[in-house]
């Protein structure tokens, strides 16, 4: 399964069609364009933080926010290469932003809290998921009535294990992704979402065996950080997050 991003829907078919259907092993494509996001993945919580800890990363973000209505705004020159900077360390601070680009401890700072606070870019905190205490990975593959997308959203919001539930043109128009505690939960969960929702019929299930690329990072066989690779701008200088 591959998570592909691209500025317009030409370039997802091209990349479909001519790059990824001519690499050899490939015999068939299966493509599930996402409409709507239901639930994001970093909505998602450990719950390990206590309520101070999660009320300072709170006072930080609006202050983060405030701080952005005053600082320079970015171009897509400086945008793009302060993205390449933070592709490689998404901790490099300011000092190292600035070393890197040629300019001042200050406007390095300037820069990044532009790109934060503005939604330019987003931070991910990423774990090995056998440290995590939720180590199995799914994906389920729904068939939801319609009229029905918006309650089963709500829902499938409300439990514990549902990291991202995904709206998309396909076969099956729902896609949820679970982080689970262990194999076994596989099928209870099922049976818990199918009599919480009677309406649902799960056309498919997956376990994720592996991860080898995830946000711009390869990993190796034990799921370890290996290589980079880089985000770039869009054409519509959207950012890819």
């Amino acid at each position: 399964m591959l998570t592909v991003s691209c500025a317009t829907t030409t370039d997802l078919t091209r990349y479909l069609v001519s790059r990824l259907g001519e690499i050899p092993g490939v015999r068939s494509v299966r493509a599930n364009p996402v409409i709507t996001t239901i639930v994001a993945g970093e909505q998602w919580r450990l719950n390990v933080l206590s309520a101070e800890q999660v009320a300072a990363i709170d006072s930080a973000r609006q202050a983060a926010g405030i701080h952005s209505e005053i600082s320079r705004s970015l171009s897509s020159d400086d945008s793009k290469a302060l993205i390449e900077v933070l592709c490689q360390d998404g901790r490099a601070t300011s000092t190292t932003v600035g070393q890197i680009l040629g300019i001042s401890r200050r406007r390095a700072r300037d820069y990044i809290h532009s790109a934060f606070g503005s939604g330019l870019i987003e931070l991910r905190t990423d774990m090995l998921r056998r440290e995590s205490g939720w180590p199995v990975s799914a994906w389920y593959f729904l068939r939801v009535p319609a009229a029905n997308l918006r309650e089963v959203g709500t829902r499938l919001r409300t439990l514990r294990s549902v990291r991202t539930v995904l709206s998309v043109a396909g076969p099956a128009n729902v896609l949820v992704q679970v982080w689970l505690r262990s194999i076994d939960e596989v099928e209870g969960l099922e049976i818990a979402m199918q009599q919480a929702l009677p309406s649902v019929s799960i056309a498919d299930r997956s376990v994720v065996l592996a991860v080898r690329k995830r946000i711009g990072r390869t990993f190796d066989e034990d799921e370890l950080p290996q290589g980079v690779v880089p985000w770039e701008p869009l054409a519509s200088e959207e950012i890819l997050r």
